[in-house]
């Protein structure tokens, strides 16, 4: 129904199927991230001093999105 109020392209299609459909995995996602937040190779970067961003980008978002 709201494809066909904003019309139907195919990045409206996948506009509205992100926007309503992540939903799903909304639950799993704080905890997973909390579990790989205390693994070694996380907490080996932040030894060597990587920098929070660095932690997320390279180790921690790889993990989630799998």
């Amino acid at each position: 129904m709201i494809v066909a109020i904003v019309g139907q392209s195919l990045r409206n299609i996948i506009l509205v199927i992100g926007a309503l459909g992540w939903d799903h995995y909304r639950p799993a996602r704080p905890a997973q991230t909390l579990t790989i937040r205390e693994r070694k190779f996380v907490l080996r970067a932040r030894a060597v001093g990587g920098s929070d961003f660095y932690i997320l980008r390279r180790h921690v978002l790889p993990q989630v999105i799998r």
